[in-house]
């Protein structure tokens, strides 16, 4: 009730109308009995998603990773470290999705969005050795208040409405490597490794991203068949923003519906631009 009213009413509807986009492209649920009864998780994850509709994509994919309604999506809240007495190792869910969905995709891309080939072969963006990595990383991390560790009442204190809280007991701190790059081991006495952070930065700085992030914009906002050169274009402005600044959203909703494609007479001679109305 509280996003349709915003969505309808609020004077800022381009933000809303952006928020809606990327959480087509972030997506969490409500289908799962947890998230359905503790509807401040979403009304949070719904917030996130407005506040920076003009932000920094770097910014927005902490706070959704950090997010109480993500991490019981995709199943990384509670999320433990490998463990040999009981052979229990950490779930892999939200360390693919948010390489394959989120972020990068499943192949190499060109700034068009198009697949890159060697010898015909497509280049896959990760490994499976990829997603183990970060899913090593993506350990530790809990409902600020809860009682019990990877688990949940709806209720009994657990924040649903507040990044998830980090717990050293269940983290691995040993060193990574996931997407040709190192992560150094860290010291257990850390109230916050630094693993989580240059992971993000690793994923961010990702010459995927871009094109990723632009054609799922363009196809939510403007046309479902979008040109090459329209992504591009577009993809172009996600690496830098004019300023030398990567991920402005801002400059990157610009550029999508500022673009001669978006502006241009083709939607009266192509029948197949635009998209359906939402």
């Amino acid at each position: 009730a509280a996003w349709f009213e915003k969505a309808l009413h609020a004077p800022d509807q381009l933000r809303y109308r952006v928020a809606f986009a990327l959480s087509e492209l972030l997506v969490v649920s409500g289908a799962k009995q947890r998230t359905r009864f503790r509807g401040d998780s979403l009304a949070y994850y719904d917030d996130i998603l407005a506040k920076n509709a003009f932000g920094n994509f770097r910014d927005l994919l902490d706070e959704v990773a950090k997010s109480p309604a993500m991490g019981i999506f995709l199943s990384h809240q509670g999320n433990k470290k490998y463990m040999s007495q009981s052979k229990t190792h950490p779930d892999e869910n939200f360390a693919r999705e948010l390489m394959q969905l989120f972020s990068l995709g499943l192949w190499e891309m060109n700034a068009n969005s198009s697949a890159v080939e060697i010898d015909g072969e497509l280049v896959p963006a990760y490994s499976q050795e990829d997603v183990e990595q970060l899913a090593r990383v993506m350990t530790g991390y809990d409902l600020v208040g809860n009682s019990r560790y990877g688990r949940t009442n709806r209720g009994a204190g657990e924040e649903w409405a507040t990044p998830m809280e980090f717990s050293g007991t269940w983290h691995d701190f040993k060193g990574k490597s996931f997407l040709s790059k190192s992560i150094n081991e860290e010291s257990e006495n850390v109230s916050g490794p630094s693993d989580f952070k240059n992971s993000l930065d690793i994923i961010f700085n990702h010459k995927n991203v871009g094109p990723h992030v632009a054609k799922h914009l363009i196809m939510r906002m403007v046309t479902s068949n979008p040109s090459a050169e329209y992504i591009e274009r577009v993809s172009l402005v996600f690496n830098d923003n004019g300023t030398g600044v990567r991920g402005d959203l801002k400059a990157v909703v610009k550029a999508v519906l500022t673009d001669n494609e978006a502006r241009g007479d083709e939607y009266k001679t192509n029948k197949n631009f635009g998209k359906a109305k939402e």
